[in-house]
């Protein structure tokens, strides 16, 4: 899977309708039961029209505890219901979510469902995978001009034809083929699907695929555009075009490894003479390329390496198209059955649940001096036959990947990944290049390619800037890139000190030509004690500091370096490196001081990650000693006579999510040396991603004065995320008795703008109705008392 469903990403209007106990005639009663596990601020609902996405009912969580929606729907509406679980473990911890409908039980969920789990009800027959029309081999036609499944269980292994090349369809088409349902992601390109096509022929589609006997696989299919009229059917035919026929020795040169029927088999010595060759696709690649600007929220893409970083982006799109113009197919295979199988071929990636293959397409970009620029990655989801030449059929899917002689791949512009991340680059000549299979290994029947030279298609163009926003100018001449070292595509580069062809590594804080625990702990004393050298070999961010987050990179890279599968196509050492995440929110707080045992407690919330260090300083005291208050957490822990305090899991174990505001840590001080205890400064946190979270210091900073006594105390946390905010904001706050809250928005006039009588739980949330940018007071008030925080609206 790719990327998630549009209705994934969007802001719900979160609230619950108290309903009788029976719904009006002609609508069915709708009741959700939800206990979910601690970490319930990572879960929300929703039921949605499946064909345009749009929203029914929706809510969210407030607390840990049981809670229950009801509404009623029209009982002949097709509704899609959703729960959806940002850390992608569904109720990991403990919990449950049941379905019922008109008080009989439809659908009951026990623990960990991902990511997400949908259900489909009052949907009529092919409408999706799991009600599809079962089809057989000739002509069929769609009930209407609405999309439409199948599926289909082939009887003999081998090449079957799907078209829609029929004169009766009003339009051109859509085929997708899958060969799963549970747990299937739906796109309109080819994400998720083993085979895709829109085209082959003038009025509708033809998809050629390799299908398996006895497997049963699902067929979608639609119009291509959606002004086509919807009462008019679709014509399809399903034929099958024979087995495989090839050589079925797997020590011959011409080995087919789909082959059932054999053929003439050719042994020609070692190396074979009949090869692959893969060629990319240059004028192609250069007649796509367009600059765009979208705005990322996806966490997923940042942890692929997709792109580089939150928010507005600017990207330069492209296609990629990769032939074999060999005299053999290039075998890929199939992806390990399992996310937890070893390859050395395929990279499992757990945050959109897909393989990649590993190495196959790679993207580069050098600046004018020959110098890489950090944002290349690596793009490989799948690798099949999406076009053919002179009447060759293709054969290989995402389901056994490969690519026939004469025949082609494309990475078509508009899929995820497909693109450079170009923001905050300087102007200035840069040369772009794409490049396949460019570590220049053997495919999986061990044959390497006829040459490498076709393997690049490269592109040069001028970036410049009209104020803030970027231009692009494609050279119509761009001479072959030649490295440092003087070789044309050649992969010598300049190390970190500047020799071409170096050993110098960046991370190497002691230079002993190694990245070992002992620079990590080199890393960490250095910020601590901030006097490093700041150097382009130390500074692994490159901000121009040395902290916790330098040593964190540093970390990641000892420890994943060779691991193949840490994050899909994110490589750990390619420094310089790293990711600021605005939208992993985390507030530090003083909570109780005992001036009688010297004590003060630090609090933390953190919502939306796991952390897995963070530097920062506090003042008014010497420090003794500092203690972790969190469980399963052991950081190491290091402080200075100025207040610096500095952890890091080594052993990657996590400080857990938390909602609201809770004891982290405890300091033992020999001495007050202020009238106010304050945490002055956050240096950097880090979290469970080794990326830099968006890190404030919450409210209180600062103790009150401290006299001899009794234990400070501290109201009831309440903690706003995000803050600013322009769209909406969640509110949680500490209320473990359960008991019942108001709480009023008011401006800076004292002028109520929202209202939220008679609350229970830990959390709601803040919708913007309209409010216009500014400051507001957001007062709770309960049996335990008042508390008033500031909350701001910025767009």
């Amino acid at each position: 899977m790719k990327n998630l469903p549009l209705f994934f990403l969007l802001f719900f209007a979160f609230f619950t309708q108290n309903l009788a106990a029976q719904c009006p005639p002609g609508q069915v009663k709708f009741r959700l039961e939800v206990d979910p596990d601690d970490e319930y601020y990572d879960d929300y609902w929703g039921v949605v029209d499946p064909e345009t996405f749009e929203e029914f009912e929706a809510g969210f969580l407030e607390s840990a505890n049981l809670k229950t929606f009801e509404f009623c729907a029209p009982d002949t509406a097709c509704l899609l219901f959703y729960m959806y679980d940002k850390s992608g473990d569904g109720f990991s911890g403990g919990g449950f979510f049941r379905i019922f409908l008109n008080d009989t039980l439809f659908y009951e969920n026990l623990g960990d469902f991902g990511a997400y789990k949908t259900l489909r009800f009052n949907c009529p027959p092919g409408s999706f995978c799991d009600n599809a029309f079962d089809a057989q081999l000739g002509a069929t036609t769609t009930p209407d001009g609405r999309e439409t499944w199948y599926n289909f269980t082939p009887s003999e292994t081998g090449t079957y034809e799907i078209s829609t090349c029929d004169t009766a369809n009003a339009c051109t088409s859509k085929i997708w083929v899958y060969d799963l349902c549970e747990g299937l992601f739906v796109a309109g390109n080819q994400a998720g699907a083993i085979f895709f096509s829109e085209g082959g022929c003038p009025n509708g589609a033809v998809a050629s695929v390799y299908l398996a006997a006895g497997k049963k696989y699902f067929v979608r299919m639609r119009y291509r555009y959606i002004d086509c009229p919807r009462d008019k059917p679709i014509h399809f035919k399903i034929e099958f075009k024979g087995a495989v026929q090839g050589c079925t020795d797997p020590a011959a040169c011409n080995f087919n490894p789909l082959a059932t029927i054999s053929d003439t088999c050719i042994y020609n010595g070692t190396p074979c003479l009949r090869l692959p060759d893969l060629v990319t696709d240059e004028d192609q690649l250069r007649k796509t390329m367009q600059l765009e600007l979208v705005s990322n929220g996806d966490d997923c893409a940042v942890e692929e390496g997709c792109i580089r970083g939150f928010g507005d982006r600017h990207l330069i799109t492209f296609d990629t198209r990769i032939s074999n113009v060999g005299t053999e197919d290039f075998y890929v295979g199939s992806p390990p059955a399992s996310p937890t199988d070893t390859s050395s071929q395929f990279v499992y990636d757990h945050c959109h649940q897909h393989w990649h293959y590993r190495g196959y397409a790679e993207y580069l970009l050098f600046d004018n001096l020959g110098n890489a620029v950090p944002i290349g990655q690596k793009n490989g989801f799948c690798v099949l036959d999406l076009e053919c030449y002179d009447g060759t059929f293709g054969k290989y899917t995402c389901e056994n990947m490969g690519i026939t002689k004469n025949c082609g791949d494309v990475y078509d512009h508009t899929l995820p990944c497909q693109w450079i991340d170009i923001t905050g680059l300087g102007a200035g000549f840069y040369t772009f290049v794409a490049r396949v299979n460019w570590d220049r290994r053997p495919d999986k029947n061990g044959r390497l390619e006829l040459g490498y030279e076709n393997n690049w298609a490269q592109a040069c163009f001028e970036l410049k800037y009209d104020g803030l926003t970027p231009e692009i100018e494609q050279a119509q001449q761009c001479p072959k890139y030649t490295d440092c070292a003087g070789v044309v595509f050649g992969n010598t580069q300049k190390d970190c000190e500047g020799k071409c062809g170096g050993s110098a590594l960046r991370g190497d804080f002691d230079k002993n030509a190694v990245r070992n625990d002992t620079d990590r702990q080199a890393y960490l004393d250095a910020a601590l004690a901030d006097n490093a050298d700041i150097s382009t070999c130390n500074d692994l961010f490159e901000d121009g500091k040395i902290d916790v987050f330098d040593a964190a990179l540093l970390q990641e890279c000892t420890i994943h370096a060779n691991d193949q599968a840490h994050w899909g196509n994110r490589y750990p050492c390619s420094f310089p490196t790293g990711t600021e995440n605005p939208n992993d929110n985390v507030l530090l707080s003083i909570g109780t001081v005992d001036t009688a045992a010297k004590t003060v407690i630090l609090k933390i919330a953190n919502p939306n990650q796991r952390l897995l260090g963070y530097e920062f300083r506090v003042s008014g005291l010497e420090i003794e000693s500092v203690e972790n208050m969190i469980l399963n957490f052991s950081p190491h822990l290091q402080f200075d006579n100025t207040g610096e305090i500095i952890a890091l899991s080594f052993d990657e174990k996590t400080l857990k999510k938390n909602g609201l505001p809770t004891n982290f840590l405890k300091i033992k001080y020999k001495k007050l040396t202020a009238a106010k205890i304050c945490i002055e400064e956050i240096t950097a946190v880090v979290n469970e991603k080794y990326q830099k979270s968006n890190a404030e210091i919450g409210s209180p900073n600062c103790s009150g004065t401290v006299a001899a006594g009794e234990p400070e105390t501290v109201a009831f946390g309440v903690f706003v995320i995000p803050n600013p905010f322009s769209r909406r904001a969640e509110v949680f706050f500490e209320n473990q008795s359960n008991e019942e809250f108001s709480a009023v928005l008011t401006n800076t006039q004292g002028r109520v703008v929202q209202n939220f009588p008679k609350m229970r739980g830990e959390s709601f949330v803040i919708e913007n109705e309209n409010l216009p940018e500014g400051i507001y007071f957001l007062t709770l008030r309960s049996g335990w008392g008042s508390r008033t925080v500031k909350v701001a609206v910025a767009f």
